[in-house]
């Protein structure tokens, strides 16, 4: 269990995970670039202006103590707190 301030994200071979912790003190923001010939990119950032950087659109904050996860399937949220 961790403690403490953090917003992470991390890569495995099947997702890109994001968490933020509970007490929102890091903040994290999702959005999504669109692609014209494929499917959408999800993308996150600490702040939105960071998406005007690379051409992604915002979406929403992650919540505080809110996990999402981005695989083939789509998006999910796990809200465990």
């Amino acid at each position: 269990m961790v403690q403490g301030a953090y917003s992470i994200v991390f890569l495995t071979n099947d997702e890109l995970v994001a968490v933020r912790d509970p007490h929102g003190f890091r903040p994290l923001c999702m959005g999504k670039v669109t692609n014209g010939n494929g499917p959408d990119s999800v993308v996150f950032a600490s702040e939105p202006p960071a998406f005007d950087l690379m051409g992604a659109e915002y979406v929403r904050d992650i919540v505080p103590g809110d996990t999402v996860v981005v695989d083939k399937t789509g998006i999910r949220s796990l809200r465990p707190f």
